[in-house]
């Protein structure tokens, strides 16, 4: 059995196609209607928006906070084993990125912990 890629690729396409106008006028039928003149917020107000906004907010400061403690860690890893591995092949490969490497997840990594203990601590 021979594989032509222009078959396949044009038997992928049709099925693509015939997916999403499928996936689209089910998604058609399922929107409700607009009324324009009935009240959708349920009572909110622009204080309630910015309280939650604000939530959100935090929500992803401690989030982009685990993301740079993350790859902080991951750099000082990779700086570790770049030093190792230049320290058993001898004089081949310098040791000077994984030095980089180290000092830069090091930097991500104390964002992290002096975060965290700024909000623990001082914020409370």
């Amino acid at each position: 059995m021979k594989f032509n890629l222009k078959s396949i690729n044009s038997k992928l396409s049709t099925a693509l196609i015939f997916s999403s106008a499928l996936i689209y006028s089910n998604a058609s039928l399922a929107l409700d209607k607009l009324d324009l003149t009935q009240d959708a917020s349920g009572g909110k107000n622009i204080q309630d928006v910015m309280n939650t906004q604000d939530d959100n907010f935090g929500y992803g400061a401690a989030m982009a906070v685990v993301i740079f403690c993350f790859i902080g860690l991951i750099l000082i890893g990779g700086g570790i084993h770049v030093i190792v591995k230049a320290g058993k092949d001898g004089a081949r490969e310098k040791p000077m990125g994984g030095i980089i490497s180290i000092i830069g997840g090091g930097a991500l990594f104390s964002i992290a912990v002096i975060a965290g203990i700024i909000r623990n601590s001082i914020v409370n």
